[in-house]
């Protein structure tokens, strides 16, 4: 009897065993499942990673901007574990893949969006219950910059104090590209250097083959000494404000005949034509800063166009910035997004307190 029980009961512990053995391989073979998928998205993410530091944060998200993983990868850089070298690093990150990303990544590829993406709200909530950090907020604020929820055009606007003068300032520059018939385009950068009773300007030009760079002085009349007996007016800015009817100096006398709205990068910039008589030169400069967005001079005699289209410039910008280095988000905004969140205020009311405190430099993004 003994003999028969204790094999009956031997039996039963390899049978037991086995169940267990059985049990844990096919709990083991769910989690490595799992985890592989995860350990692919980190590795993706630790080979583009290098591209962060050498390119900086923008550059970085243009040139990845299709990169299935992009946003978890975002996500994983601003996660404490991502610099650590303590041994349960990867199981950390691992366990921060969990929140669902795909949405986001469809939407932040979309140029213009209708109202709020959930995407920006969820980041938000998260955000002021202090489990994201700063930068989260900021990208989200710049994508609704960029798809013109937020209105852009009143943020970049400026007040102009120029009076019958050109409008540039110290470190504004414009870039051109400037193509003429039958010739290779060539790029232009003009930068103020100095001002004082008059603007020193340095010009770059660059060319497939080589690059030059000249110093010239305009006065506020916007005159350039070109010799010491004859002087010509600036080309790529005028004296400001203009109307209709307005006469402008530039190559050649232009009247400025009517008033359009300019499309430079995405923004619908006021804009006036300026024609000479004969109507073959013509510029498109801008309202507000006498800036030449576009300009067009026609040789039917030698059967030669060239075309100035500024490509460009600092000075529609300055109450705009995107501080990688330098965010400022004051304190007491938290109560803010955590009032839009909740619904205690709407998205415009939310929409109109991002526009003021961005364009007053109350917050940096």
């Amino acid at each position: 009897m003994h003999t028969q029980g204790t094999f009956a009961l031997k039996q039963l512990l390899i049978a037991i065993s086995v169940l267990a053995i059985f049990s844990i391989g096919t709990t083991n073979k769910s989690f490595a499942e799992l985890d592989t998928s995860k350990l692919s998205i980190i590795q993706n993410c630790e080979k583009i990673y290098p591209d962060l530091d050498k390119l900086g944060r923008e550059k970085f998200q243009q040139r990845h901007l299709y990169n299935k993983d992009l946003r978890s990868c975002l996500k994983l850089y601003n996660d404490i574990a991502w610099g650590s070298t303590d041994p349960d690093r990867l199981e950390r990150l691992a366990s921060a893949l969990d929140a669902p990303l795909v949405t986001k990544i469809i939407r932040d590829r979309t140029s213009e969006s209708e109202g709020i993406p959930k995407w920006i709200k969820d980041d938000a909530t998260r955000w002021y219950q202090g489990k994201e950090r700063d930068n989260i907020l900021s990208y989200g604020i710049r994508h609704m910059i960029n798809s013109n929820i937020i209105p852009v055009q009143q943020i970049l606007s400026h007040s102009i104090t120029c009076s019958d003068m050109i409008c540039l300032t110290y470190n504004d520059y414009m870039t051109y590209s400037i193509s003429e018939t039958n010739k290779e385009t060539v790029v232009v950068k003009h930068t103020v250097q100095q001002v004082s009773s008059s603007l020193l300007i340095v010009s770059d030009q660059i060319t497939k083959k080589a690059k030059s760079t000249e110093f010239f002085q305009i006065n506020k009349e916007g005159l350039v000494q070109e010799t010491q007996k004859c002087c010509i007016y600036y080309q790529f800015a005028h004296k400001v404000p203009l109307e209709v009817g307005s006469k402008v100096n530039s190559i050649k006398e232009l009247t400025v005949t009517h008033e359009i709205l300019f499309r430079y990068k995405d923004i619908q910039r006021p804009a006036f034509i300026a024609k000479d008589s004969t109507g073959y030169y013509q510029e498109v400069i801008d309202k507000e800063t006498g800036i030449v967005l576009f300009s067009k001079n026609q040789d039917n005699i030698r059967k030669v166009t060239k075309t100035a289209t500024l490509t460009d410039t600092n000075a529609f910008s300055k109450n705009i910035r995107i501080e990688y280095e330098d965010m400022k988000i004051p304190p007491w905004f938290r109560n803010t997004v955590k009032w839009w969140s909740q619904g205690q205020i709407s998205d415009t009311e939310y929409i109109l307190s991002l526009s003021y405190m961005i364009k007053n430099n109350i917050l940096r993004i």
